[in-house]
């Protein structure tokens, strides 16, 4: 997995929390959940692109998803207002 690859993770790791720092409070965690569609839809283009990426070495299904699950972070409410 190159560097490129890691940096995309990282990128969208830092755009999700933004949302769930956002939109996460405690009456608002259907919305929060709501957007996980859109992630799903994220990932599944990511390792689209990702594995079609070189002709030499392309990543497993196996491999991607141990990178998303050590990169991507679920979604969370990060205030407790009740």
């Amino acid at each position: 997995m190159d560097q490129l690859s890691l940096d995309a993770l990282t990128i969208l790791n830092r755009k999700l929390i933004g949302h769930y720092n956002y939109y996460g409070v405690n009456g608002n965690y259907r919305a929060v959940r709501a957007s996980w569609w859109y992630v799903k839809y994220v990932k599944k283009r990511l390792y689209w692109t990702l594995k079609r990426r070189s002709q030499k070495h392309r990543i497993t299904i196996e491999k991607f998803g141990e990178l998303w699950s050590k990169n991507i972070r679920n979604p969370f409410l990060p205030v407790n207002i009740w």
